[in-house]
């Protein structure tokens, strides 16, 4: 499945990983990183987040994610983190060596 990685839809996705408090697999700076697994999954099983995030990185709200393997997710959106990762860490300066 396609992921876009246009400046519009790194801003809707960028929205949705600070309210999960995810921001850092985006900035792949993660500081003191402490996660609380279970608000973590209320936001993105209960609030839904989760379907939300794929729908902005595919341009889809025909695919019903929400029945989709968690291992299909996954790729895709390991697909988009790989890409813009590299790409805002080099516009930000960050992957240097």
């Amino acid at each position: 499945m396609k992921v876009y990685e246009d400046i519009n839809t790194l801003k809707k996705a960028w929205d949705i990983l600070k309210e999960c408090d995810l921001e850092f697999l985006l900035t792949g700076i993660s500081g003191d990183l402490e996660i609380d697994a279970v608000k973590l999954l209320d936001k993105l099983l209960a609030e839904d987040k989760l379907v939300e995030f794929m729908q902005v990185i595919t341009h889809d709200n025909t695919t019903s994610f929400e029945y989709m393997k968690l291992s299909e997710v996954a790729e895709i959106a390991t697909s988009f983190f790989t890409t813009c990762g590299a790409g805002l860490g080099a516009f930000l300066g960050l992957n240097k060596a």
